[in-house]
């Protein structure tokens, strides 16, 4: 059998995030404080990344804007990508798992999330909640 804890981490944006194609855009977390790939959530043990959701709203795009990915990096480096719909709504929902130790983390790493634009042109986001859910290693 397979020990550890199962943690799970919730953060938003409220406000309109413009995601542009090619670049990177991150969510906030911890009253608008916005991640960075320095500034997110500190691991406490080492552990692994099995889940993320994400409930949103798009408004429409601009230019040959063609999607969104919703990525989860551990120190500034991208570990595991999902692309997302980016067609114009409200209360969009998605969801990925992947098993424990495919993106794995140490104790001290900054773990963050964002979203990035593929294409040319942007999109804007908002009213955007995120769950993270990682396993602690025992």
């Amino acid at each position: 059998e397979v020990g550890g804890t199962k943690q799970s981490s919730l953060m938003g944006h409220n406000r309109n995030l413009s995601v542009a194609a090619g670049a990177e855009s991150f969510i906030q977390i911890a009253d608008l404080v916005k991640m960075t790939d320095t500034k997110g959530l500190t691991a406490i043990h080492d552990g692994s990344i099995v889940g993320i959701s994400i409930n949103y709203n798009c408004g429409l795009p601009s230019g040959k804007f063609s999607g969104m990915n919703l990525k989860v990096k551990v120190n500034g480096s991208s570990v595991w990508e999902n692309e997302i719909d980016a067609a114009n709504a409200s209360d969009k929902e998605d969801g990925f798992t992947q098993a424990r130790d495919v993106d794995s983390f140490s104790a001290g790493d900054t773990i963050s999330v964002c979203l990035a634009g593929l294409g040319a042109g942007s999109i804007s986001v908002s009213k955007i909640i995120v769950q993270l859910e990682y396993y602690y290693d025992d």
